[in-house]
């Protein structure tokens, strides 16, 4: 899996819809949301959230209300209550 970030407007899209076309195997996933909710993503449309979420729980130790999916793909702020105990 490859993730491309940068600043918003960067041209990110156009980079990598201009490499893919290049390689027919490649795989690519847009923007829009998996599912109907804008609170979709891999995990809950696969539904391997849940397990994501208890593989968390223990190795954090924190409770497991800490890793809905509220808290966790929150897309515009970042997820500091998580880690204040560190």
């Amino acid at each position: 899996m490859t993730v491309v970030t940068d600043s918003a407007s960067s041209g990110k899209s156009s980079l990598i819809t201009t490499a893919f076309e290049q390689n027919e195997d490649a795989i690519l996933i847009n923007q829009k949301p998996v599912h109907v909710s804008n609170r979709s993503n891999l995990l809950t449309y696969l539904n391997i959230f849940e397990g994501v979420r208890l593989f968390l729980v223990n190795r954090t130790g924190l409770k497991k209300s800490m890793f809905s999916t509220e808290k966790i793909f929150i897309f515009d702020e970042p997820t500091t209550e998580l880690y204040e105990d560190d």
